[in-house]
């Protein structure tokens, strides 16, 4: 699974807030464990407009604590109907570049 710039959003302070979870949590950048108890992440930066002088910040958050860990929860709440088209707008990117 992955998100890339155009497909994360991007909190109004400027941060790019990721859930990874097994389960669908409603937000918008949710990356899926697809049943993994251990992965990668991996950050791509480029085209910044200021040099980057911070790296990736991890926090454990309890699913039923996820609203208050989120400062902007309800700005990336997204429906089912909105996941199932994001996924697909991915899968169409995908084909896209194998058939092209």
């Amino acid at each position: 699974t992955s998100l890339n710039g155009h497909q994360s959003q991007v909190d109004p302070d400027g941060n790019i807030r990721l859930v990874i979870a097994e389960q669908n949590p409603g937000v918008a950048n949710w990356v899926e464990r697809i049943g993994h108890d251990r992965g990668y992440l991996q950050f791509r930066w480029q085209r910044v407009e200021a040099p980057i002088t911070e790296g990736p910040t991890l926090q454990v958050v309890p699913m039923a604590e996820l609203r208050d860990a989120l400062p902007y929860y309800e700005s990336n709440v997204v429906s089912p109907a909105e996941w199932a088209e994001r996924i697909a707008a991915r899968q169409r990117g995908v084909a896209g570049r194998l058939i092209g």
